[in-house]
Protein backbone atom coordinates (compact mmCIF):
# COMPACT_ATOMS: atom_id res chain seq x y z
CA UNK A 1 0.00 0.00 0.00
CA UNK A 2 2.15 2.45 -1.02
CA UNK A 3 0.36 5.07 -2.19
CA UNK A 4 -0.84 5.22 1.88
CA UNK A 5 2.49 5.52 3.18
CA UNK A 6 3.19 8.07 0.47
CA UNK A 7 -0.33 10.08 2.41
CA UNK A 8 0.61 8.91 5.97
CA UNK A 9 4.05 10.78 5.27
CA UNK A 10 2.48 13.77 3.52
CA UNK A 11 -0.06 14.03 7.27
CA UNK A 12 3.10 13.80 9.55
CA UNK A 13 4.69 16.56 7.78
CA UNK A 14 1.40 19.01 8.07
CA UNK A 15 1.23 17.89 11.61
CA UNK A 16 2.90 18.84 14.84
CA UNK A 17 4.56 15.82 14.95
CA UNK A 18 6.54 17.17 12.26
CA UNK A 19 9.46 18.19 14.05
CA UNK A 20 9.96 15.31 15.86
CA UNK A 21 8.74 12.83 12.37
CA UNK A 22 10.36 14.94 9.90
CA UNK A 23 13.35 12.46 8.89
CA UNK A 24 11.16 9.69 9.38
CA UNK A 25 8.31 10.97 7.04
CA UNK A 26 10.89 11.37 4.31
CA UNK A 27 12.16 7.67 4.81
CA UNK A 28 8.36 6.90 4.34
CA UNK A 29 8.29 8.57 1.24
CA UNK A 30 11.10 6.98 -0.08
CA UNK A 31 10.08 3.35 0.84
CA UNK A 32 6.88 4.19 -1.04
CA UNK A 33 8.85 5.21 -4.16
CA UNK A 34 10.76 2.33 -4.04
CA UNK A 35 7.76 0.12 -3.28
CA UNK A 36 6.50 2.02 -6.79
CA UNK A 37 9.30 1.19 -8.60
CA UNK A 38 11.05 4.61 -8.65
CA UNK A 39 14.31 4.52 -7.24
CA UNK A 40 15.23 7.78 -8.40
CA UNK A 41 12.58 9.80 -6.22
CA UNK A 42 13.24 7.26 -3.45
CA UNK A 43 16.95 8.34 -3.33
CA UNK A 44 15.65 12.00 -3.13
CA UNK A 45 13.44 11.17 -0.10
CA UNK A 46 16.03 9.38 1.73
CA UNK A 47 19.03 12.27 1.00
CA UNK A 48 16.14 14.62 2.69
CA UNK A 49 15.40 12.30 5.42
CA UNK A 50 19.30 12.10 6.10
CA UNK A 51 19.42 15.99 6.27
CA UNK A 52 16.55 15.96 9.29
CA UNK A 53 17.75 16.23 12.51
CA UNK A 54 16.20 13.28 14.95
CA UNK A 55 15.04 14.45 18.40
CA UNK A 56 14.88 11.21 18.99
CA UNK A 57 18.07 9.18 18.23
CA UNK A 58 16.29 5.42 18.62
CA UNK A 59 13.80 6.70 15.53
CA UNK A 60 17.05 8.30 13.39
CA UNK A 61 19.26 4.92 14.47
CA UNK A 62 16.60 2.92 13.22
CA UNK A 63 15.99 4.91 9.64
CA UNK A 64 19.79 4.65 9.06
CA UNK A 65 19.76 0.94 9.80
CA UNK A 66 16.86 0.47 7.07
CA UNK A 67 18.09 2.66 4.67
CA UNK A 68 21.89 1.16 4.73
CA UNK A 69 19.83 -1.65 4.07
CA UNK A 70 18.03 -0.90 0.74
CA UNK A 71 21.45 0.06 -0.38
CA UNK A 72 21.99 3.18 0.66
CA UNK A 73 24.97 3.75 3.14
CA UNK A 74 26.14 6.97 2.20
CA UNK A 75 23.17 8.36 3.60
CA UNK A 76 22.97 5.74 6.35
CA UNK A 77 26.26 7.39 7.63
CA UNK A 78 25.23 11.13 7.42
CA UNK A 79 22.76 10.20 9.44
CA UNK A 80 24.83 7.91 12.15
CA UNK A 81 27.46 10.49 12.19
CA UNK A 82 25.34 13.35 13.49
CA UNK A 83 23.77 10.77 15.86
CA UNK A 84 27.19 10.18 17.62
CA UNK A 85 27.05 12.27 20.83
CA UNK A 86 23.86 11.28 21.51
CA UNK A 87 24.40 7.09 20.91
CA UNK A 88 28.30 7.29 22.15
CA UNK A 89 27.23 4.59 24.89
CA UNK A 90 24.93 2.51 23.09
CA UNK A 91 26.55 -0.63 21.47
CA UNK A 92 23.94 -1.35 18.54
CA UNK A 93 24.86 2.14 17.04
CA UNK A 94 28.60 1.41 16.58
CA UNK A 95 27.71 -2.41 15.19
CA UNK A 96 25.46 -0.37 12.94
CA UNK A 97 28.42 1.91 11.85
CA UNK A 98 30.88 -0.93 11.51
CA UNK A 99 28.16 -2.42 8.86
CA UNK A 100 28.27 1.02 6.94
CA UNK A 101 31.70 1.64 7.12
CA UNK A 102 31.84 -2.01 6.01
CA UNK A 103 29.47 -1.27 2.91
CA UNK A 104 31.00 2.18 2.04
CA UNK A 105 34.87 0.64 2.13
CA UNK A 106 35.62 3.43 4.45
CA UNK A 107 38.23 2.08 6.56
CA UNK A 108 39.27 4.71 8.80
CA UNK A 109 35.34 5.13 10.06
CA UNK A 110 35.45 1.34 10.49
CA UNK A 111 38.42 1.55 12.13
CA UNK A 112 37.00 3.68 14.76
CA UNK A 113 33.50 2.43 15.13
CA UNK A 114 35.57 -1.30 15.65
CA UNK A 115 37.55 0.51 18.39
CA UNK A 116 34.49 2.03 19.99
CA UNK A 117 32.41 -1.86 19.97
CA UNK A 118 35.50 -3.29 21.61
CA UNK A 119 35.45 -0.59 24.47
CA UNK A 120 32.19 -1.33 25.16
CA UNK A 121 32.66 -5.18 24.54
CA UNK A 122 36.06 -5.82 25.34
CA UNK A 123 35.37 -10.05 26.24
CA UNK A 124 33.69 -10.72 23.10
CA UNK A 125 35.78 -12.17 20.55
CA UNK A 126 33.90 -10.94 17.32
CA UNK A 127 34.68 -7.36 18.69
CA UNK A 128 38.42 -8.48 19.32
CA UNK A 129 39.02 -9.80 16.12
CA UNK A 130 37.12 -6.74 14.19
CA UNK A 131 39.07 -4.21 16.29
CA UNK A 132 42.83 -6.04 15.47
CA UNK A 133 41.54 -6.48 11.64
CA UNK A 134 40.73 -3.16 11.73
CA UNK A 135 44.61 -1.77 12.91
CA UNK A 136 46.05 -4.65 10.54
CA UNK A 137 43.91 -3.42 7.24
CA UNK A 138 45.46 0.17 7.97
CA UNK A 139 48.57 -1.07 9.15
CA UNK A 140 48.26 1.17 12.67
CA UNK A 141 49.35 -0.09 16.16
CA UNK A 142 51.32 -3.52 15.42
CA UNK A 143 51.56 -4.14 18.92
CA UNK A 144 48.25 -3.90 19.89
CA UNK A 145 47.23 -5.61 16.78
CA UNK A 146 49.87 -8.60 17.81
CA UNK A 147 48.17 -8.95 20.99
CA UNK A 148 44.72 -8.78 20.46
CA UNK A 149 45.48 -11.83 17.49
CA UNK A 150 47.42 -13.51 20.28
CA UNK A 151 44.31 -13.46 22.69
CA UNK A 152 41.76 -15.02 19.89
CA UNK A 153 44.09 -17.68 19.54
CA UNK A 154 44.54 -18.56 23.08
CA UNK A 155 40.60 -18.60 23.18
CA UNK A 156 39.71 -20.21 19.79
CA UNK A 157 42.77 -22.31 18.30
CA UNK A 158 40.73 -23.73 15.38
CA UNK A 159 39.46 -20.47 13.98
CA UNK A 160 40.88 -19.67 10.52
CA UNK A 161 39.86 -16.17 10.50
CA UNK A 162 41.77 -15.73 13.88
CA UNK A 163 45.01 -17.48 12.28
CA UNK A 164 44.72 -15.58 9.23
CA UNK A 165 44.61 -12.05 11.60
CA UNK A 166 47.49 -13.34 13.89
CA UNK A 167 49.57 -13.82 10.56
CA UNK A 168 48.84 -10.57 9.38
CA UNK A 169 49.51 -9.10 12.58
CA UNK A 170 52.97 -10.56 12.43
CA UNK A 171 53.51 -9.26 9.36
CA UNK A 172 52.67 -5.56 10.52
CA UNK A 173 55.65 -6.41 13.41
CA UNK A 174 58.25 -7.42 10.53
CA UNK A 175 57.91 -11.51 11.86
CA UNK A 176 57.30 -12.95 8.17
CA UNK A 177 58.44 -16.61 9.39
CA UNK A 178 56.20 -16.64 12.10
CA UNK A 179 53.72 -15.64 9.86
CA UNK A 180 54.53 -17.91 7.42
CA UNK A 181 54.13 -20.80 9.90
CA UNK A 182 50.91 -19.72 11.24
CA UNK A 183 49.48 -19.79 7.74
CA UNK A 184 51.13 -22.98 6.64
CA UNK A 185 49.12 -24.21 9.91
CA UNK A 186 45.69 -23.59 8.34
CA UNK A 187 43.94 -26.63 6.17
CA UNK A 188 43.26 -24.69 3.26
CA UNK A 189 40.62 -27.75 2.01
CA UNK A 190 39.05 -26.84 5.08
CA UNK A 191 37.93 -22.61 4.54
CA UNK A 192 34.97 -20.81 3.72
CA UNK A 193 34.69 -18.47 1.06
CA UNK A 194 35.07 -15.19 3.57
CA UNK A 195 38.16 -17.51 5.06
CA UNK A 196 39.68 -17.95 1.33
Amino acid sequence: RWEAASRLAAQIRQTAAQTTLLGYSHYLDGQAELGAGKPAYAQTAFQKAAEADFTSPTVGLGIAEQISNLGYPRLAKEILLKLQKPMAGNLDYWVLLVTVADRLRDAELRLAACATVYQLQPNSPSARNNYAAALVTLRQQPAEAIKLTMELIARMPDSAISKINHSQALLLNQRTRDAEAVLQAIDSSRLGSEES
